[in-house]
């Protein structure tokens, strides 16, 4: 009875267990199971109990969203399994004899014999089955088999339980020993970045020394620089002092060369005056009165650009307007000759024989003007003006 319940429940349906290859030693991340996980297992259990095609589309596209190989493989899987059992088949269940003879390989689903299996892994993974698809059992199966379906139940949570145990099982050990290599790393990180610390430390302490010694140099090169540059100002100071008395003497040696030189030059320039004079006199006696009037102006602007004044002076103004009056310049000879004859009140008696001859000479011109011009009342006036000056005490120059 055992063997026929078997053979007849297990044929259409998915085994409970399989195996499964061993753990690896260390693993560096968890693994995911190879095969038909346990999420696949149950929409292909739900969708295989519906008889409504659009129904299971619909189930389908809502469960499987984005993932078309999931998809694909479920589809692929209904198709085999509604052509293995066709509407209406019933299949008589098989003699225990049978059941007994036939190979273990023919009770291997089609899609497990194409999983990979090591020869090394002995151990098996339990694959639960969830209790919702015990309801569409009897559609897969027809109804062929007549046992106690509430102890199928049992068993078949039983064995859920125990797969979905070991299954955590498993994943607690993985996540233990992910745990465990990520404590030595963190512990080996820790020993690395304790070493480190220590390198930066001592690294530290030495750029400390080096800035220690650098600032020592720093200041020693300080102070002898401090105490050149002390040097460097006192000699600074006393090349400054003896520039500054080089200067003084060649200033003063220049000023004395340039008083010199000025008085050298106020020599020439009142002798070049008077030479002039002189020449004016005999070109105005020679009627060239051209060159005379150009000559007595020259002498003029001598005498006044160097200060010369006095009866010089007049006779310089005295020589200009008898030049002008000769020229027909009367204008310009009465503003000269009247300067000469107000310079003459002001000056008073000559002093010697040379300022009386420039004297006589200017006061003659003076009064020839006036009675040249027709103006002989004012040259009158101005010959009893002069006469006056000329009886004046002679002063001491």
């Amino acid at each position: 009875m055992g063997a026929a319940f078997c053979s007849q429940f297990t044929a259409p349906l998915k085994p409970f267990i399989k195996p499964r290859p061993p753990a690896p030693a260390q693993p560096e991340t968890p693994e995911p199971r190879a095969g038909v996980t346990l999420n696949e297992l149950t929409i292909f259990s739900l969708a295989a109990g519906m008889s409504d095609p659009a129904e299971r589309t619909a189930y389908l596209t809502r469960t499987c969203g984005t993932d078309e190989a999931l998809r694909n493989r479920l589809e692929a899987r209904l198709a085999e399994s509604q052509a293995n059992v066709a509407p209406g088949q019933h299949t008589p269940p098989a003699p225990a004899s049978a059941v007994a003879q036939r190979p273990p390989q023919s009770i291997t689903p089609a899609y497990l014999e194409r999983e990979p299996q090591s020869k090394d892994s002995p151990a098996l993974a339990l694959v639960p089955v969830s209790a919702m698809q015990f309801p569409a059992l009897p559609q897969q199966l027809q109804r062929q088999v007549t046992f106690a379906w509430g102890s199928a139940t049992l068993m078949a949570l039983a064995v859920g339980a125990l797969a979905v145990t070991f299954y955590f099982e498993k994943d607690a050990r993985v996540r233990a020993e992910v745990l465990a290599k990520e404590a030595n790393a963190a512990a080996e990180q820790s020993l690395h970045d304790r070493e480190v610390s220590e390198a930066r430390a001592l690294e530290s302490k030495t750029a400390a020394q080096r800035t220690e010694d650098a600032r020592v140099k720093a200041e020693q090169e300080r102070d002898a620089a401090a105490a050149k540059a002390d040097e460097a100002s006192k000699e600074a100071e006393r090349l400054r002092t003896e520039t500054d008395k080089a200067r003084t003497a060649a200033e003063q040696g220049a000023k004395a060369e340039k008083e010199q030189l000025l008085a050298s030059q106020r020599t020439a320039t009142i002798a070049l005056a008077d030479s002039l004079a002189s020449l004016a006199n005999l070109q105005l006696a020679a009627k060239n009165y051209a060159e005379a009037g150009a000559n007595a102006r020259q002498c003029l602007e001598l005498r006044t650009g160097n200060g010369i004044d006095g009866w010089p002076l007049v006779e310089a103004r005295a020589l200009c307007g008898e030049a002008s009056l000769q020229r027909n310049a009367d204008a310009d000879a009465e503003r000269e000759l009247t300067a000469a004859g107000t310079a003459i009140e002001a000056l008073g008696a000559p002093a010697n024989d040379a300022d009386r001859a420039r004297y006589l000479a200017a006061s003659k011109r003076i009064v020839f003007f006036f009675n040249a011009t027709g103006r002989r009342k004012e040259g009158a006036e101005w010959k009893r003006r002069l006469d006056a000056v000329a009886a004046r005490p002679t002063t001491p120059p």
